[in-house]
């Protein structure tokens, strides 16, 4: 009798955080704006398509309505659900205020509404994604802690370093960070940084880009902290988001490629990532002897466990070319 009774207390309990956590969606944008900045509390915001998006569906039924996702939020968060609908000109409204160009799309705010960061669809538990929010949070008042420190210029390059890699989601503080740590001890790896940010915006041959790049090379002449090799990397990358439908594959892996003819036999280390990922491009492209030459390379170079998983993919390869 006494287990029938807790267990029936348990589901009462249960149903009852699940009924408040359906209730607490009810509030609406405008309301939940105003109760955060009462409470101050941060704001969470999730922009859901019910009308044809199935991970909308997918989020709602399987995080948001969850009573854990409310219960391990509900203390330091207000949260609130804004469904899209082409027949509400209310939620265009907001949409169009945050840029939402996705779904379902999560987005973190202070409660001054100040942007701490965004999250598209991840396939996380309920307990995962609250515990995302939350260290989320806490990373945004930590970075704004150590650059209100009127000593954080003078930090070490190692410890700039590290915020930075913290601030890559969080635009407002990227760039302030980047530009301390220009003038640190980390100013290869800072400066390599700010090339890829120019390069995402601008033209390779661009005054702009091909000064930074001189200054890369003169920061690491001999190639010595593989300065060449990051920025083979990054030039790759790009030339893979913006070849030409009919481009030469050859033609956009080229970075990587040239960087094996000047570096490779002095570079062991990273040879085989490059094989690699030349590897995986080729193939892709349905280049199949292409990637089964650096596939072939990479078993000379490459850790053995990644020598041994590619063992599947060189048969593949042999029966494809």
């Amino acid at each position: 009798m006494k287990y029938i009774l807790v267990l029936l207390t348990t589901i009462f309990l249960v149903g009852a955080h699940a009924e408040e956590a359906k209730d607490s969606w009810a509030i609406g944008y405008a309301k939940s704006v105003e109760l955060a900045k009462n409470e101050g509390k941060d704001l969470v915001l999730i922009f859901v398509d019910k009308e044809g998006c199935p991970w909308s569906e997918k989020f709602e039924n399987e995080v948001m309505s969850h009573p854990s996702f409310y219960t391990l939020l509900q203390k330091d968060f207000v949260l609130t659900k804004i469904e899209h609908s082409k027949q509400s000109t209310e939620s265009s409204v907001i949409e169009d205020k945050f840029h939402v160009e996705e779904f379902p799309l999560i987005i973190l705010l202070t409660s001054n509404q100040e942007e701490i960061a965004r999250r598209g669809y991840i396939p996380f538990s309920a307990e995962e994604w609250a515990l995302e929010l939350k260290a989320l949070s806490t990373q945004y008042y930590d970075l704004l802690g150590a650059l209100s420190s009127e000593h954080f210029s003078s930090e070490k390059g190692e410890k700039i370093k590290e915020l930075y890699e913290k601030a890559k989601i969080m635009p407002q503080f990227k760039q302030q960070i980047l530009s301390i740590g220009l003038a640190s001890s980390e100013k290869l790896f800072f400066t390599i940084e700010k090339y890829a940010d120019l390069l995402a915006q601008a033209k390779r041959k661009s005054p702009e880009v091909l000064a930074i790049k001189k200054k890369i090379c003169s920061l690491d002449p001999k190639n010595q902290c593989f300065s060449q090799y990051k920025l083979a990397v990054i030039d790759f990358h790009t030339n893979v988001q913006r070849a030409k439908k009919k481009e030469d594959p050859r033609k956009t892996a080229f970075p990587l490629l040239d960087y094996i003819e000047h570096f490779g036999k002095k570079d062991r280390e990273h040879l085989w990532q490059i094989h690699l990922l030349l590897a995986q491009f080729f193939f892709s492209k349905e280049l199949f002897v292409l990637a089964k030459e650096h596939v072939s390379k990479i078993k000379d170079t490459a850790p053995e466990q990644v020598q041994i998983d590619l063992q599947e993919t060189l048969r593949e390869l042999s029966v494809k070319g």
